[in-house]
C-alpha cells in the first residue's frame, strides 16, 4: 500500500492507536487516512433500464473496498443522493429527454474519502434496456440483444477476434438491424480485421438505430460483388444516424457494384445523418463500377460537419469525402476532404458525382490532386484549407477548432479530437 503524506502530524494519532489495539474504528480511520492519496477503484456496473423520463441503475456492490461506508449517486445535471452501504440501485424520474445526463456513483469511506467509482453519460430518449460494455465478449454479445442501449465502458482490443462478423448481419432474410443506441463514450475499438465474402461489412453490419461517440481501428477487405462497406457501418437505413464518430479503418473492395467509405458504405435513406465524423483511413476499390468515398461510399441522407484525410482510389464514382452524393435529397454541408484521389470514371476531390445539394464544403486541390468546381466543393490551396477564414459559416466556437499543431493545421473537430 501506498503511504501519502506521512508526517510528524501522523504520529500522535499513530500512538493512540498503537494505546488502543482494541479499539477497531481507531484503525478504521488511520487505514482511511493512509489510503487517501491512493486511486479510487472502480464499480461495475450491471443491466439496468431507461426510459424517456427516468432510469434504475444498478451495479455491483464493492464489498471488497476496505473503509467503504456509504454509496454517493449523483446525476448532473441534477442532484446527489446518499444511500446506505450494500445498496445496488436506484430509482429516479423526472428526467428530461433531451438532456445528456452524467450519472456517477460512488462508494464513500470516512472523511469523505472516496473508495470506489465509476460513472457514464446517457441520454434518456425512450424505453431501453441499458447495458454495460467493459470487454471484447460483451461487445460481441450485442449482437444478440440488437435493441438495447449500450455504453462502452473502456477501450476494447479485438485482436482476440481475427475476423470479426458485423453486428446486425446474420444473413436472414431480410438481414438483421442494430436498432438501439449504441455509445462508445468516446473510448476506441481497436485491431478490428474483417475478411469477407459478405455483403455487409464494418463493426456494425446494419444499423437502424444511431451509434455515437466511437473510435474504430483496423482493417476491412470485402469479395462480395454488391458489398456495402464502412468502418462503423456498412449501410444505415430509415432511422440510421452515426455521430461523433472516428474510422482509422484501412478498406478494400474487390467486388464490382461496391459502395466502401471510412465511417459508412451507404447512407440509403433520406433521413439518415452523419455528423462531426471523420476518416483517416485508406479506401480502395478494385471492383468494376463501385462507388468510393474518404468517408461514405453512396449518400443519400444529410453528411454535415465532418471529414475525410485518407486517400481514396476507385473505378467508378470516386471522392475524398463521398464517392457519390446520390439523389436530389442527398445533403453534404460544412465538410472538407484532403486525402489523394485518384481513378474512376467520375471523380473529384471531394465528391465523385453529385446528384443533391453540397454547399460550405472544400477540398484541398494540391493534397487530392484534383481540381474539379462544379458544384462538388471549392478546391483551395493546401495552406488556404489551413485557415478558418476559408470556411464560410463554419462554427469555430462550438463544432470546430483550428491550430497549427493540431491535425496537420487543418480544422479538427472538438467533440472527437484526433
Amino acid at each position: 500500500m501506498k503511504i501519502k503524506h506521512i508526517n510528524l502530524l501522523v504520529l500522535k494519532p499513530l500512538f493512540l492507536c498503537f494505546a488502543l489495539l482494541q479499539t477497531v474504528s481507531c484503525w478504521d480511520g488511520l487505514n482511511d487516512m493512509l489510503e487517501e492519496g491512493e486511486s479510487p477503484s472502480a464499480i461495475t456496473f450491471t443491466q439496468s433500464s431507461l426510459t424517456s423520463g427516468g432510469m434504475s441503475i444498478n451495479w455491483t456492490d464493492p464489498a471488497s473496498v476496505t473503509g467503504y461506508d456509504h454509496v454517493l449517486v449523483t446525476y448532473t445535471p441534477g442532484s446527489s443522493f446518499i444511500l446506505n452501504k450494500g445498496v445496488t440501485t436506484f430509482n429516479v424520474s423526472g428526467l428530461s429527454s433531451s438532456t445528456e445526463y452524467t450519472v456517477t456513483v460512488q462508494a464513500i469511506g470516512k472523511e469523505n474519502i472516496v473508495k470506489a467509482q465509476s460513472s457514464f453519460k446517457v441520454t434518456p430518449s425512450g424505453a431501453y434496456t441499458l447495458s454495460f460494455i467493459y470487454t471484447a465478449a460483451d461487445l460481441d454479445s450485442v449482437r444478440s440483444n440488437l435493441g438495447y442501449y449500450y455504453l462502452v465502458m473502456n477501450d476494447i482490443d479485438l485482436s482476440g477476434y481475427p475476423n470479426w462478423i458485423p453486428i446486425g448481419t446474420a444473413d436472414p432474410s431480410p438481414p438483421d438491424s442494430f436498432t438501439g443506441v449504441f455509445d462508445c463514450q468516446n473510448h476506441r475499438i481497436n485491431s478490428m480485421t474483417i475478411n469477407r465474402n459478405q455483403g455487409l461489412l464494418g463493426l456494425f453490419g446494419r444499423v437502424d438505430g444511431v451509434v455515437k461517440n466511437c473510435m474504430i481501428s483496423g482493417s476491412i477487405t470485402g469479395t462480395l460483388s454488391g458489398s456495402y462497406i464502412g468502418g462503423i457501418v456498412g449501410e444505415t437505413l430509415t432511422d440510421g444516424a452515426i455521430i461523433n464518430c472516428c474510422g482509422m479503418v484501412f478498406i478494400t473492395a474487390t467486388g464490382a457494384n461496391s459502395r466502401l467509405g471510412g465511417i459508412v458504405g451507404c447512407c440509403s435513406n433520406p433521413s439518415n445523418v452523419v455528423s462531426s465524423c471523420y476518416a483517416t483511413g485508406k479506401v480502395v476499390a478494385s471492383g468494376a463500377t463501385s462507388n468510393a468515398g474518404g468517408l461514405a461510399g453512396l449518400n443519400q441522407g444529410t453528411i454535415s460537419n465532418s471529414y475525410a484525410t485518407g486517400s481514396v482510389s476507385g473505378t467508378y464514382e470516386t471522392g475524398g469525402l463521398v464517392g457519390a452524393n446520390y439523389n436530389a435529397a442527398a445533403i453534404i454541408n460544412n465538410c472538407y476532404a484532403v486525402g489523394q484521389v485518384s481513378g474512376g470514371t467520375l471523380i473529384g476531390g471531394l465528391v465523385g458525382s453529385n446528384s443533391g445539394t453540397c454547399t460550405a464544403s472544400y477540398y484541398d486541390s494540391q493534397t487530392t490532386g484534383q481540381s474539379d468546381d462544379t458544384g462538388k466543393g471549392f478546391p483551395r490551396t493546401t495552406n488556404q484549407m489551413k485557415l478558418a477564414d476559408t470556411y464560410s459559416g463554419w462554427d469555430f466556437t462550438a463544432v470546430w477548432g483550428i491550430s497549427s499543431v493540431i491535425n496537420g493545421g487543418y480544422p479538427y473537430l472538438r467533440d472527437v479530437a484526433p
